[in-house]
């Protein structure tokens, strides 16, 4: 899936507030002057947030009704939290999703906030632009993988893409009501 050029607009948020919310001790959000919590779009807005660990971001309890308001306000569709410690060596992060306004409180695995994280990794400097390995769904006992492609040259980022392989879950069959 190609996706929109990318955009990002930092967040006055305190991490307090974002932990409480999260059900995290705050030092356990590592917002900072390079990795700020932002909001990132490829087409929709997601407000990116970096966690400590993998099993912090696992360990977690979210506060789905504050999410969701925070979500209103903030006007994005959903929190995405990242950690650059992997279950899988060559990943480039593992993640996790909250997307209440769109009737999933967690989302297994999301293409879209996946991809406006790489293309914000790579507008930071914190990955090169190409193909990186983004997990998600460890938490939920779907664990996946996401394929993010950026190409960008020293003017920006020019395009996102992200693939990957999927597999068929469950089925269902709807019958016409007479």
């Amino acid at each position: 899936m190609i996706q929109e050029k990318p955009t990002f607009k930092e967040v006055d948020i305190t991490k307090d507030k974002l932990a409480d919310i999260l059900g995290i001790r705050s030092d356990k959000i590592e917002t900072n002057e390079q990795l700020p919590i932002t909001i990132a779009s490829t087409g929709s807005p997601k407000l990116l947030v970096l966690i400590t660990s993998k099993e912090m971001t696992d360990a977690l309890v979210p506060k789905y009704a504050d999410i969701e308001r925070l979500c209103l306000r903030l006007n994005v569709s959903g929190i995405h939290l990242y950690t650059f410690d992997t279950y899988l060596e060559g990943s480039t992060c593992y993640t996790r999703h909250f997307e209440p306004l769109r009737g999933a409180p967690e989302t297994v695995i999301s293409g879209l906030a996946n991809g406006a994280l790489g293309a914000f990794l790579v507008a930071r400097g914190f990955a090169q632009p190409g193909k990186m390995i983004i997990e998600q769904g460890e938490s939920m006992d779907r664990a996946g993988i996401v394929e993010v492609e950026i190409k960008a040259t020293t003017k920006g980022i020019k395009e996102v893409k992200v693939g990957g392989k999927a597999k068929t879950v469950f089925e269902m069959q709807f019958k016409e009501k007479i």
